[in-house]
């Protein structure tokens, strides 16, 4: 498989990657399913597969204000500016 890396062009290697995490997250989703029910008769309040799924999976959004979040800590912390954007 390797081999075949090196034909692919780049906009295919991104859909790769794009499918590889869509089928993280669905079992990460069915995995989250049946935790929830594991531990829901040991809790007071059962956990949702919601709770289980937020911090494994960031929507882009979040991803990208972190990044930016990240980048204006990194600036601040170094004493650099940021380049002026026209």
């Amino acid at each position: 498989m390797p081999t075949q890396f090196e034909n692919l062009q780049p906009h295919e290697f991104y859909k790769l990657i794009d499918g590889y995490e869509a089928r993280e997250k669905e079992n990460d989703f069915k995995r989250a399913y049946f935790t929830s029910w594991l531990i829901a008769p040991h809790l007071k309040e059962p956990v949702t597969v919601q709770q289980i799924m937020k911090p494994l999976h960031e929507s882009k959004e979040d991803q990208l204000k972190k990044a930016a979040e990240d980048r204006n800590i990194l600036l601040k912390e170094f004493g650099l500016r940021e380049p002026e954007r026209k």
